[in-house]
């Protein structure tokens, strides 16, 4: 067993976890074209968290309206944190259930993402953890940390976690959708494992 670290240099770095060997490499494989790429946009999608990663491009939404979107999403239905030099920007936490938002402390970092002068918060390093974590290492930094319902070590958050598992036993936890012209699998991480939908 291990944990393995993905690093913008390219070296691999074995730790301790409780994943398998092949789920940790399956899960390391899928994520591996993010580092190197800038979080550069997030937003509620459909009662979950949408990271984006990539450089925004103009498109158009299902109703014709212009809008951006990055080539690599991320959506998130498990419990989240971005980190900056100063503490926490913003969690899982400012979300109420279905659309209550309390998020009023991370309007720096949405304004941030339009900001074309601000640097970009690149993917510096990717490390894998219990149960399908995924911590991303960012410029300037900042840390998103993906805790998969069962994985988080905040009372809080296990308290939370155990009132979700008793409703829903086969829960997706993320989600990594790659750019459409590579493939329409996404690679989907659920309480039951890895699956490609």
């Amino acid at each position: 067993m291990g944990r393995w670290r993905i690093c913008a240099s390219g070296q691999w770095r074995e730790r301790e976890t409780d994943l398998d060997i092949v789920t940790q490499w399956e899960i390391e494989y899928a994520v591996r074209s993010l580092v190197g790429e800038p979080l550069s946009d997030m937003m509620r999608y459909s009662g979950c968290q949408k990271f984006e990663f990539g450089v925004q491009r103009p498109t158009t939404n299902r109703k014709g309206e212009p809008m951006t979107l990055a080539d690599w999403g991320l959506v998130v239905s498990c419990d989240w944190v971005i980190r900056g030099p100063d503490g926490i920007v913003v969690s899982s936490d400012d979300f109420g259930p279905g659309r209550e938002r309390r998020d009023q402390r991370a309007h720096f970092l949405y304004h941030r993402f339009r900001d074309t002068n601000a640097p970009p918060l690149t993917v510096e390093r990717i490390e894998v953890g219990a149960q399908g974590a995924l911590h991303f290492t960012m410029a300037q930094g900042f840390r998103l940390d993906v805790v998969p319902n069962g994985g988080a070590s905040d009372e809080r958050w296990r308290e939370y976690d155990r009132h979700r598992r008793a409703m829903l036993v086969d829960e997706e936890q993320w989600r990594l959708m790659p750019p459409e012209e590579l493939t329409e699998e996404h690679f989907v991480l659920s309480s039951r494992g890895i699956e490609e939908r």
